[in-house]
């Protein structure tokens, strides 16, 4: 049958077999090229829609401000910020029993209660973006904003300051020209380079407000206070524990915990760098003490001569 319809096909010079059959086959080439290029067309619109829709959720999951500190506050009291606010406490308190002074000053991030209670201070007062029920005096307001004279504050806690506000830099500038000569300047801060940094850094997206944080090195805050004229004196790490909210695994991976404490020591998910401010030189400014002329021993004795 097929021999027949190919008879009835004029064969000739201008017309053989093969023009006719490539002839099909290259129709079908550029249907499967056009194919094609729809595909990989259809392929980039779906991929930049992708893209755009991830790029809002991004937008909209960039938390600011008071919202920020309030979804602090809420991890805070959950059983592993819990744990690493006790860690935390304990070491300060330990710290602060001989630095003596009129008033403590704690730059807060949503924990809303003092670290150091029992500190040998005068007064101790909180200062956060919200107003709220801790128990001691409570200032509103930005870090980076300071409302206090130069010099006049006896030590300032940064309890996770530089990780969440908006600018680490100029918040320790303001720490710096407020803090008195001889005072103590104490950050606390996430250590990158430990289990906490690690998974922070495969945390992309997550919503947990706590993995926004940019969580500076102890290496660079130290070079900052080194340029702001503090002296770094003491250097602890804490929580070398993984990062991980059940407190049944907790127990469970206790033995790693110790185990990171004395071969990685300085790997801790927690840093805290007590820094002093260097007491510049002394310069006595006012009137000049009046001179007097005392006669010579000569002169005296022309006078004794004299008379």
């Amino acid at each position: 049958m097929f021999n027949s319809f190919l008879s009835m096909i004029p064969v000739g010079k201008f017309w053989p077999h093969g023009t006719f059959f490539s002839s099909i086959s290259t129709e079908k080439s550029s249907l499967f090229a056009n194919h094609v290029g729809f595909c990989s067309c259809l392929k980039d619109i779906i991929l930049v829609s992708v893209l755009s829709k991830r790029l809002k959720k991004l937008q909209k999951a960039s938390i600011q401000g008071a919202e920020r500190e309030y979804l602090l506050n809420l991890w805070f009291h959950t059983p592993l910020g819990q744990k690493l606010v006790a860690e935390q406490s304990e070491c300060l308190q330990s710290v602060m029993k001989s630095k003596f002074g009129q008033h403590l000053l704690q730059l807060d991030t949503g924990l809303y209660e003092p670290l150091v209670p029992q500190a040998p201070v005068g007064c101790i007062s909180l200062m956060a973006l919200e107003n709220n029920s801790a128990a001691c005096p409570v200032i509103q307001g930005a870090p980076e904003q300071l409302p206090f004279a130069p010099d006049s504050v006896d030590h300032i806690l940064l309890h996770h300051t530089l990780d969440y506000c908006e600018d680490p830099y100029q918040a320790l500038r303001q720490s710096q020209n407020a803090l008195c000569e001889g005072g103590y300047l104490i950050v606390v801060g996430f250590n990158s380079t430990s289990w906490w940094g690690l998974r922070k850094r495969f945390s992309f997206g997550s919503k947990n407000v706590l993995w926004k944080g940019r969580f500076l090195s102890a290496n660079r805050v130290n070079d900052w206070l080194g340029l702001l004229g503090l002296e770094v004196q003491e250097h602890y790490s804490l929580l070398h524990a993984l990062p991980i909210g059940k407190a049944s695994v907790q127990k469970k991976l206790y033995w790693l915990d110790r185990l990171s404490q004395i071969v990685l020591p300085k790997f801790g998910g927690c840093y805290i760098l007590v820094a002093q401010k260097r007491v510049g030189s002394v310069t006595l400014v006012g009137k000049k003490w009046p001179t007097f002329k005392t006669q010579t021993a000569v002169q005296r004795a022309n006078i004794r001569n004299e008379s």
